[in-house]
């Protein structure tokens, strides 16, 4: 009779590989303790997500008043689509950390390992969208010191 037990203390701790595991819980479940931590993870990503979507609501609504209060080409109409611009890029984040939440409550309902795989996948893409949303903002921002710094030295030259 094997109670699992191992007497040598210098042999690695062992454990069920994921075709083992998968026979021992049945077709293709997820842990309850997974499920159970995409449950806690659910409302803070809902959070995050409605306060979002608010935050780009009054970007793009900003952005709506001053072209409606510029009615020219000026520098407030170029303000007026810099809002859009930069509302407008705040909801691609957005639309998947829904996706996201979405994904955990069909985890939470089913319990499969189909639907987790779902969950992971759009978070790994929320993830890498804002990867690439970062380092677009980290270039541009550079530029703009770069621009800004040119700018300065051209205008102290003027005077």
């Amino acid at each position: 009779m094997s109670t699992g037990f191992n007497p040598n203390p210098y042999q690695p701790p062992s454990y069920p590989t994921q075709d083992q595991w998968a026979q021992t819980q049945g077709p293709a479940q997820v842990s309850p303790a997974i499920i159970e931590s995409l449950g806690k993870t659910r409302p803070w990503v809902l959070l995050i997500a409605i306060l979002g979507s608010i935050w780009t609501g009054l970007f793009l609504l900003g952005g709506l008043g001053i072209l409606v209060a510029a009615r020219s080409t000026g520098i407030e109409f170029g303000m007026g689509i810099g809002y859009l611009f930069v509302g407008g890029l705040y909801l691609t984040p957005l639309v998947l950390m829904y996706r996201y939440c979405g994904a955990i409550n069909r985890v939470m309902n089913s319990g499969g390992q189909h639907d987790l795989e779902q969950a992971i996948d759009a978070q790994r893409l929320f993830w890498q969208v804002m990867g690439i949303l970062t380092l677009i903002g980290i270039v541009l921002g550079v530029l703009m010191v770069i621009g800004a710094v040119a700018f300065a030295a051209a205008f102290s030259k003027a005077f």
